[in-house]
């Protein structure tokens, strides 16, 4: 489990498996340090300056990536985020377990995947 602090400064506890967590790990031993400049600087990602890394930076990131592969769809990080939810709720998660895991405070914001 890990605890994830989100939009507003809500937090709450998600379920994460071994590889990430091994990935999580090495990048907090790591990578981490070489980025951090400040020493209370609490943001677990940080960027080259040593700063929280952003949703504009991951933004960023994911434009370099289309471009640089010729992806011609917009992709956003919400584009990746909706389709672990699709992805989810049509394996059988719960959608209950999915709504807490999102940090959503109403099931309506979830949406019913489209059939393939």
């Amino acid at each position: 489990m890990v605890r994830v602090t989100g939009k507003g400064t809500k937090e709450r506890v998600v379920p994460t498996g071994r590889t990430a967590l091994r990935f999580l790990r090495g990048y907090i031993a790591g990578v981490r340090p070489g980025c951090l400049k400040d020493s209370s600087q609490t943001a677990l990602f940080l960027n080259a300056r040593g700063d929280r890394f952003s949703y504009r930076s991951l933004q960023h990131c994911i434009r370099r990536l289309r471009q640089k592969h010729g992806l011609e769809q917009h992709v956003t990080a919400h584009t990746f985020k909706r389709s672990c939810t699709t992805e989810l709720i049509r394996s059988g998660a719960n959608v209950y377990h999915v709504k807490e895991l999102l940090g959503h405070e109403s099931l309506c914001t979830l949406k019913p995947p489209t059939p393939n």
